[in-house]
């Protein structure tokens, strides 16, 4: 995404944001930026939290967030690019 928005000439400021165990506290840790990018929950037998597709139910609930991207992945599990609804919901063009 760096790379993306370099070539773009947009400014940008990664955070590489762990999850937190609890889906309340990984949404507000979420929320706090003006973008963000969540995929679905990635079957595994790890022993750690797998909340992506509940943090996806619950920004698409939210009003004050525009879904900007979907993006079908190849093992059937989709990514998603939320924004902050103050900053427009228009789809960006071409997509």
């Amino acid at each position: 995404m760096e790379l993306y928005a370099q070539q773009a000439r947009i400014p940008i400021n990664l955070r590489g944001d762990f999850f937190s165990p609890r889906l309340d506290d990984a949404v507000s840790s979420l929320t706090s930026a003006d973008v963000m990018v969540v995929t679905s929950s990635l079957p595994h037998n790890l022993p750690a939290p797998k909340m992506g597709n509940d943090i996806i139910r619950a920004l698409d609930g939210r009003t004050d967030l525009c879904v900007i991207l979907t993006v079908s992945l190849p093992d059937s599990r989709i990514l998603r690019i939320y924004r902050k609804a103050d900053q427009g919901c228009v789809l960006p063009p071409g997509r």
